[in-house]
């Protein structure tokens, strides 16, 4: 069985140190942002309750990431 939950977040980046070119570089180097979607997914059997995991606690890892991503610089967060 599986259970997913997604979640948008605003993020900003920059594409710095992905292109040779000097030109390229240079306007890779500008910090702009996205609106992103995140799916998580959990598997696993389900329990005498008829579940695989409760909710609340699928709830609590969603406000978690989401804390750590929406309006973030994300080339600081370590992947």
């Amino acid at each position: 069985m599986k259970l997913s939950q997604s979640l948008y977040f605003d993020a900003a980046h920059t594409l710095k140190n992905r292109y040779s070119d000097i030109y390229t570089k240079m306007c890779s180097e500008r910090i702009h942002g996205h609106t992103y979607k995140a799916t998580i997914v959990i598997e696993g059997e389900i329990n005498e309750d008829g579940m695989i995991k409760d909710l609340y606690f699928v709830n609590l890892m969603v406000d978690w990431l989401k804390k750590k991503l929406d309006h973030q610089f994300l080339d600081e967060i370590e992947e």
